[in-house]
């Protein structure tokens, strides 16, 4: 809607709706959210529970993270700017809070490559609990637990932005894409100890790097429910 030289605007941003009233050429009004840096420790549920929050805005290296590599380039993602792995090297290298074995991983993922050889999202200390875009079995989104990988029998779409939940309850895990429950496992993953994440690859070298794009990756020390879920996804908390 145009008022004179003032307008009224709905955009979209990510997958959320932002509005936006401008005077003249001057925004002064967004509902959107702001960009900040690489981590934000703001917990979105309020009860302590999220531990790290990893954004992908830029390089700046704090809170222990290593994302200075200078192959790893920034660019508007699905909110504000994401990361751009090209596949030679990780994002960055990060210590972890988690201890034990309930937990949950929120991630934004734009895949640009479908590879059996693995493309990693994150590897906790160098093997002990993966995400990866790939296995030696299949294309397919896969998981290691530790032990043994698990394919979780679906392909995120390549070049679109997927949303990527997995919580682990001590018992088995489960993987929603798009805030839908794709796969439930009957295995558990590892419990934590002290580590570093490897973040877009390997935790210990540039190996299975991803290759794509990353944003938002969220680690949570208990299992997010359904609504938790949902509100992740459309990012309305």
């Amino acid at each position: 809607m145009f008022l004179g030289n003032n307008s009224i605007g709905t955009f979209k941003l990510g997958v959320d709706q932002v509005d936006k009233v401008y005077l003249g050429n001057d925004e002064v009004w967004s509902s959107g959210p702001s960009p900040i840096n690489i981590v934000d420790s703001t917990d979105p549920f309020g009860d302590g529970s999220l531990l790290h929050k990893f954004q992908m805005e830029d390089s700046t290296a704090t809170v222990g993270v290593d994302a200075s590599n200078t192959s790893v380039t920034f660019s508007p993602g699905e909110f504000a700017n994401a990361g751009n792995i090209n596949g030679s090297a990780r994002f960055g290298v990060a210590s972890t809070t988690l201890s034990g074995n309930i937990f949950s991983y929120s991630i934004f993922i734009k895949s640009s490559v479908s590879s059996k050889e693995g493309k990693y999202i994150c590897d906790f200390s160098s093997g002990r609990n993966i995400m990866s875009t790939g296995s030696a079995a299949s294309n397919n989104f896969a998981v290691y637990t530790g032990s043994q990988w698990v394919d979780c029998g679906f392909e995120p779409t390549l070049n679109v932005w997927t949303h990527i939940v997995l919580t682990n309850d001590g018992g088995i895990f489960k993987v929603y894409e798009n805030k839908i429950l794709v796969y439930t496992s009957s295995v558990s993953m590892s419990s934590f100890g002290a580590g570093q994440w490897g973040i877009g690859g390997n935790n210990s070298s540039n190996v299975s790097n991803f290759s794509g794009m990353l944003d938002q990756f969220e680690i949570y020390n208990r299992v997010l429910t359904q609504t938790e879920i949902d509100q992740l996804y459309v990012q309305e908390i």
